[in-house]
C-alpha cells in the first residue's frame, strides 16, 4: 500500500524521499514479522557504497534493507553458463 501511495506522487524529490522511507519501514516491518532483532555496529561506515555478497538470499536483502534502499541483480544460469 505504502508504493501505492508514493506511486501516485509526481517524480522530483520528495518521491524519491518518500520511496526510501516507505521502503526502509516496509523491511523492517517483514523483518520483525520473521522475529528478526538487527543490531547495526560501526553505522559510520555505512555512508553510500555497494554491498556485495555471493549466493545472497532474498532474506539476506530484506536483512539489509532495513538500514539502507538496496537494488539486487542476479545472475541466472543455465547448464553452468550465465544467462
Amino acid at each position: 500500500m505504502s508504493m501505492l501511495v508514493v506511486g501516485l506522487v509526481p517524480a522530483g524529490r520528495m518521491k524519491r524521499w518518500l520511496y526510501r522511507r516507505a521502503y526502509i519501514i516496509t523491511c523492517r516491518i517483514l523483518a520483525r514479522s520473521l522475529s528478526a532483532i538487527i543490531t547495526v555496529h560501526n553505522k559510520q561506515n555505512m555512508v553510500g557504497g555497494v554491498c556485495v555478497a555471493n549466493h545472497t538470499s532474498p532474506i539476506d536483502v530484506l536483512m539489509l534493507s532495513t538500514e539502507n534502499c538496496f537494488s539486487l541483480v542476479s545472475l541466472h544460469h543455465i547448464d553452468g553458463t550465465v544467462v
